[in-house]
């Protein structure tokens, strides 16, 4: 038997799928003729009860996603992002569920749970492979996408970074402090974060006119075992740059052991800015100036997202508000 939906209960019912949800969960905002009705048709159709494999009918079962091509730094960011989704659903019926998808070698493996029939919606994290979002797409459910930085391919309801102008922030901080001779430390793979970090650098030493030698600009940082030579190949010429901006905090956390193996101090011999504030950049020798990217509201946001997908009410992707800059201990003005 084919799952009854929210939306074909409020169909029956006379009513806005909101209503159904406000019905299902207890919740005060419509009258209790119109309650007993939604729950008189949700006994009928078996929605509360006989619904195959649901764990709790009455709420919505949300899937939070992972997937094992999340390099390292993306890791950090995502296990905090995942504090801020769960305290945006306290107040709110939903039991959240953990899923993955995998590779195989070339083989697309999905956990078993987003096929059973339990599921309500997906939030996932960071911009989707497109042959896992064709294969989420068959299961008829809202999917939404939390820092997502695609602008273009598949349409999918998502909460959006604008990670150009925070690299565009970033690099303007260092201009501002009066460093000219800035490497910059990323990759080339053609992902939207990567192209849009790169542009926000690129913008900012473009209306400085600065030039840079091509060592100074590093874009094959594709794995960790890369970023060490990248970040040595950065260093090199006839003299040292006097900053290095790191596309995440994770690159900046590296950069930062490896100058001090180097014996180069930070940021007396070379600033060291990044873009995500997680929560160990704050602890550091020394702190680390980045920018915060507010994983809190984007939580909030992404639920609220999500609810609206869920009861049938008209929802579009959002931006989240602009990342700030957090100034901490490792930048500078460049020594004379």
């Amino acid at each position: 038997m084919e799952k009854i939906t929210i939306q074909e209960i409020a169909k029956l019912a006379g009513v806005s799928p909101s209503a159904v949800s406000i019905a299902l969960n207890d919740k005060p905002g419509i009258g209790e003729k119109t309650r007993a009705r939604i729950l008189s048709v949700v006994k009928q159709t078996g929605y509360l009860h006989h619904a195959p494999g649901r764990l709790n009918s009455a709420s919505a079962n949300i899937a939070v996603l992972f997937r094992n091509e999340y390099p390292l730094q993306d890791r950090f960011f995502y296990t905090e992002l995942n504090t801020s989704v769960m305290e945006a659903c306290e107040s709110l019926s939903y039991n959240l569920l953990f899923a993955s998808t995998f590779y195989k070698g070339t083989t697309l493996s999905f956990s078993d749970i987003l096929h059973s029939d339990v599921l309500d919606g997906i939030l996932s994290y960071g911009d989707i492979d497109r042959i896992v979002f064709s294969e989420l797409k068959t299961l008829n459910i809202p999917i939404i996408v939390l820092d997502s930085s695609r602008r273009s391919g598949e349409p999918c309801l998502s909460v959006q970074v604008d990670y150009e102008h925070a690299a565009y922030t970033a690099t303007k901080h260092l201009i501002d402090l009066g460093h000219r001779d800035i490497a910059y430390i990323g990759n080339n793979k053609q992902h939207d974060f990567n192209l849009l970090v790169f542009e926000g650098f690129r913008r900012a030493t473009s209306e400085a006119d600065i030039a840079l030698s091509t060592n100074r600009i590093q874009l094959n940082v594709y794995n960790e075992e890369a970023l060490g030579p990248c970040i040595d190949e950065a260093l090199g010429g006839a003299h040292l740059p006097t900053a290095l901006f790191c596309a995440t905090d994770f690159y900046a956390m590296r950069a930062l052991r490896r100058l001090h193996h180097r014996g180069l101090r930070v940021p007396d011999d070379l600033s060291v800015i990044g873009i995500d504030d997680v929560i160990s950049s704050k602890y550091l020798i020394p702190a680390l100036t980045t920018m915060s990217v507010d994983r809190q509201e984007m939580g909030r946001l992404g639920i609220e997202l999500l609810q609206k997908a869920i009861n049938g009410e008209p929802c579009q992707s959002v931006v989240l508000p602009q990342c700030k800059l957090i100034v901490r201990e490792s930048t500078a003005a460049p020594r004379k």
